[in-house]
């Protein structure tokens, strides 16, 4: 299983939980490697220490989490992942996810008020329950992980998809073809269609 993460760090990201998932992934003896693309911002004290308290962990999960720093996009999604990570507390709409599923990487992502949703799912309504793990054409949502459980139930998630490989493949594909929706070329039909219904409307 090969798994990647990109973003800053900061606190909104929850980047922590990554090592927490780590270290259930190490505990099971599931075979994995993570890759953690990304840094801190200078005048982010708070990022700052994330990245610290971050690396530090790092001396427990030799040889499981690998922190890459910085990488341009080509070089990132050379690598055949499985899956890319993405706990955060809250995002704008994230493009990783975009980039990473365009690439056939399945985005696992926090069910938060924005983003993850409308490309994962479909869904645009935020107020409606959904049942974890929810798996749609995008990807897959989860409830945000912020204790034992949440981290378990991220690792369980992770364990049960990979090892299916039916679905694992079918997931790689699908999330391909939805990122269609999102292309410049749709962009701009819609937005024709949108003009010409008010320029030929009765």
């Amino acid at each position: 299983m090969r798994i990647l993460y990109v973003g800053r760090f900061a606190t909104p990201k929850n980047n922590l939980a990554i090592i927490q998932i780590s270290k259930i992934l190490k505990e099971k003896g599931i075979t994995c490697t993570i890759d953690f693309f990304g840094d801190s911002e200078n005048v982010d004290a708070e990022g700052i220490n994330i990245k610290m308290t971050f690396l530090n962990e790092l001396n427990v999960l030799q040889d499981f989490v690998f922190y890459r720093g910085y990488a341009d996009k080509e070089s990132i999604y050379a690598v055949n992942y499985d899956f890319l990570l993405l706990p955060s507390f809250w995002e704008g709409f994230p493009v990783v996810m975009l980039e990473a599923a365009k690439n056939g990487i399945i985005p696992v992502c926090s069910d938060i008020q924005t983003g993850p949703r409308e490309f994962i799912a479909n869904l645009h309504d935020y107020n409606s329950e959904l049942v974890y793990p929810h798996i749609g054409s995008g990807g897959i949502l989860l409830k945000c992980p912020i204790n034992d459980v949440d981290f378990k139930e991220w690792v369980n998630c992770l364990e049960y998809v990979y090892t299916d490989k039916e679905l694992l493949n079918k997931l790689k594909y699908s999330v391909k073809v939805n990122c269609n929706h999102y292309s410049f070329e749709n962009y701009r039909q819609n937005w024709e269609n949108f003009l010409n219904s008010l320029v030929f409307k009765d």
